[in-house]
């Protein structure tokens, strides 16, 4: 029975030190973890700040008064930071594809006054008459 006994105490001190090693490891990874989320959130954070300073102070303030009035900041209110931040980039992309399009307008506009000026040009010096539809028309 003494042998048993001793058995049984070796097996809980050998329990009771893995269950220590496991308790030093698992508070070792709630650090990491706290650390990445900290790290996660001041990224977001500088990230919000970054996009509101392109779109705007006005819609910052427009998009945060319809969250409920206050910053939505990562760490208190994750699904309305990220609701925030998606408008954020819809806004951004939209200004991306006006501004193309606003490009496009603009070069097919200074490419047909361009030819314009090239006919009229061509038709002064060769001495014939510009036609009479773009008579009216300023140069």
């Amino acid at each position: 029975m003494r042998q048993t006994l001793s058995e049984w105490e070796a097996r809980i001190a050998e329990m009771q030190k893995s269950r220590g090693n496991e308790q030093k490891a698992l508070k070792q990874l709630e650090t990491q973890y706290k650390e990445q989320l900290t790290e996660r959130n001041s990224l977001l954070a500088t990230l919000w700040q970054r996009l509101g300073g392109i779109v705007g102070s006005k819609w910052v303030d427009k998009v945060n008064a319809q969250g409920g009035g206050g910053d939505v900041a990562p760490s208190t209110n994750f699904a309305g930071f990220s609701r925030n931040i998606l408008q954020c980039v819809k806004v951004l992309e939209d200004v991306m594809v006006n501004f193309k399009l606003k490009c496009k307008g603009v070069e097919r506009d200074l490419w047909n006054d361009y030819k314009y000026r090239w006919h009229t040009e061509n038709c002064l010096t060769a001495g014939t008459s510009m036609p009479s539809w773009r008579i009216g028309q300023s140069a």
